[in-house]
């Protein structure tokens, strides 16, 4: 991870020096304390695939609209880990560019992403819950306690990075949001403590493992979910040539 953070911390520069504004944001999805890792990722993962397709369900996506408005020349996307009261909580950090002259059209579009993805991930989580639960009478009634429309008024499940005044906040690699850098938040999950009481990290639960079968049992679970998908430890860069630009900027710099 300490790779790829140098990565992204070049490519917040190189892009910065273009003309680009790099933001953060946040996709969760709802979840329950009965689901299994494997489960709530595959929801998390799923959703973002159709989220960004250009003709899902025969639409032109909300996705797609946004990013037509506010062209997202290139994003990163990691994945990270916390378990907390309600269960696992993969989430993805995602850094969109955009040029800096669209910035300020970026705020109008987060509820609007945030009601076309949880639309999308009620059908997902419909899907695996019946996949991996197969015979279960329940699954409806629990993608119900998911979905509810309390809940989806409570959650915030695409949260961009804002301050107190609700203007869009660059996510430069040395002055990120919370002080942590942008390339810090992105990849610095096993450093991280759990910002909540309760709540723990990987790291944590690894910690804990070791005289607590509890946390033995969640690390095991954990385990069996990142291991089937490679993807989850790197950082994704979208296919734009991103990857070949880090790599001469990073030559030209002496990384």
């Amino acid at each position: 991870m300490e790779y790829f953070r140098g990565r992204i911390a070049s490519a917040l520069d190189m892009l910065k020096a273009d003309g680009y504004i790099g933001f953060m944001v946040t996709f969760t999805v709802p979840h329950l304390k009965l689901m299994k890792c494997r489960e709530v990722t595959d929801i998390l993962y799923n959703t973002w695939k159709y989220f960004r397709m250009k003709n899902f369900k025969k639409n032109f996506s909300e996705y797609q609209r946004f990013n037509k408005e506010v062209p997202i020349d290139h994003w990163v996307r990691v994945c990270e880990y916390t378990y907390g009261e309600n269960g696992w909580h993969p989430h993805f950090h995602c850094v969109f560019w955009t040029k800096r002259e669209n910035a300020d059209k970026v705020l109008a579009w987060e509820q609007r992403l945030n009601d076309y993805w949880m639309k999308i991930a009620k059908l997902h989580a419909a899907k695996v819950l019946k996949t991996t639960r197969p015979g279960n009478d329940e699954i409806d009634s629990i993608v119900e306690r998911l979905f509810c429309a309390a809940n989806m008024r409570a959650q915030k499940a695409v949260k961009f990075s804002v301050d107190a005044n609700g203007k869009l906040l660059e996510a430069q690699s040395s002055d990120y949001i919370t002080g942590w850098g942008a390339d810090q938040e992105t990849t610095g999950n096993i450093r991280k403590t759990a910002s909540h009481t309760g709540h723990y990290t990987p790291h944590q639960i690894l910690l804990e493992g070791q005289h607590n079968p509890e946390f033995k049992e969640l690390y095991i679970d954990y385990c069996l979910s990142v291991t089937q998908k490679p993807v989850h430890h790197r950082a994704d860069f979208s296919q734009t040539g991103i990857c070949k630009r880090i790599d001469a900027y990073q030559d030209e710099h002496g990384y």
